[in-house]
Formats: C-alpha cells, structure tokens, sequence
C-alpha cells in the first residue's frame, strides 16, 4: 500500500512542478492562477504523504486545484495558462481524485478486517478460558 502512496505524491509534485516551471524558455510561470494550481497540489502531496487523520482529504482537495485550474485555463479566466492541453489537466486531477478515494477505502478496508481479527482472536480466547 506505501508504493501507491508514494506514486500519487511523486505525480503530484511533478505536476505542481509543471504548472509552475517553464522549460522552454526555462523560467517560472508568473500567472496567479498558475501559482495557485502548483501551491494547491503541492500542498496536497505533502499532507498525503504525511498520512495523518485528514490527509486523502486535503490531498482531494489539491487535486481538485488541478481540476479547477484545468477549466480556468480552457476558459481562458482568471490569468491561467497552464502547460499543455486544459483537458490534460482536468484528467490527471480526475484520476488523483480517483486514485485518493481507491487509496483510503483500500486502508479503511484493511482496517477493519484487522479489528475483524482481532475481534475473533478475543472472542476464542474468551472460549477458552470460559
């Protein structure tokens, strides 16, 4: 399960990396709409790889910035001139979303097929002792 943590927050930074970093020429896209979709899924992947209580959370939220910045930049609004195509972006922050909610309901799952387990593990030791 770490691995597929670990490949979500690798995408994510390299995604905040190319909304905000220009190869050709190399400099820094300057837009604020720009700034905002690299700070929202940085932002992201780090409370995701943190793995606290409200991480898949945040991390959904970081991806919703790529999503939001994908259909500012097909529109035309709000200064936003991410690289490549618009719905390249709405896509890749689709399938953060998509992955995030796999993720946590893969860990919920285990989760309870532990306490599952544990459960059962005291309710025969219950037996034999009683």
């Amino acid at each position: 399960m770490r691995s597929h943590v670990t490949n979500l927050v690798v995408l994510m930074v390299l995604m905040a990396c190319s909304a905000v970093v220009n190869l050709h020429p190399p400099g820094i896209y300057r837009q604020p709409g720009n700034l905002l979709v690299g700070a929202g899924l940085l932002g992201g992947a780090v409370a995701v790889a943190l793995r606290r209580r409200r991480s898949y959370a945040l991390g959904m939220i970081g991806a919703g910035f790529a999503v939001l910045g994908g259909l500012l930049s097909l529109r035309n609004l709000v200064s936003t001139a991410l690289p490549g195509y618009p719905i390249l972006w709405i896509g890749i922050g689709l399938y953060l979303m998509l992955r995030l909610s796999l993720n946590l309901h893969a860990e919920k799952e285990a989760l309870l097929k532990a306490r599952a387990k544990d459960r059962q593990k005291t309710f025969d030791d219950a037996q034999q002792d009683g």
